[in-house]
C-alpha cells in the first residue's frame, strides 16, 4: 500500500531513494528482466519487472520506505542469511504512523470524490 501511495503522491525525497534503489535493483540477479536476460528458460506469471525472491513489483517495492531488500548470502553452513542490498529508513512505530496517515487521506479522498458525486 505505501509504495502505491508514494507512486500516486510523488515527493521528491521518496522519488531520490527510490531512484538509488532502483539502480541497485536494475543491476540485481534476482531482478525479473536480469534472470529472463541470464536463463532464456524462466517464464515468470508476472510480466513486470519485480524481484523474484520476493514477487514484489520493483517500482512499487522500491518507494515502500519500510521495505528492505530480501537478498541473502550463504554461510560456511550452507545456511541462508540475510544480505539485504537496500535497507528501510524507517522502523516498525514509523511505518505503523504511515499507514495511518495512508488510511486517513484515502478516507478523505473518498470523501471528497463522493461530495462531487453529490453522494
Amino acid at each position: 500500500m505505501e509504495g502505491a501511495f508514494n507512486s500516486i503522491f510523488v515527493r521528491a525525497k521518496i522519488e531520490e531513494i527510490a531512484n538509488e534503489r532502483g539502480a541497485i535493483c536494475n543491476e540485481c540477479p534476482n531482478n525479473s528482466v536480469n534472470k529472463k536476460k541470464i536463463d532464456p528458460k524462466f517464464n515468470p506469471i508476472n510480466p513486470l519487472p519485480h524481484c523474484i525472491l520476493c514477487g514484489c513489483n520493483l517500482h512499487m517495492k522500491t518507494r515502500s520506505m519500510s521495505q528492505v531488500c530480501p537478498d541473502f548470502k550463504l554461510n560456511d553452513k550452507g545456511e541462508q542469511i540475510p544480505a539485504p542490498r537496500w535497507l528501510a529508513v524507517m522502523d516498525e512505530k514509523e511505518e505503523d504512523i504511515l499507514d495511518t496517515k495512508i488510511r486517513e487521506e484515502a478516507i478523505d479522498l473518498l470523501k471528497i470524490k463522493q461530495s462531487r458525486n453529490g453522494r
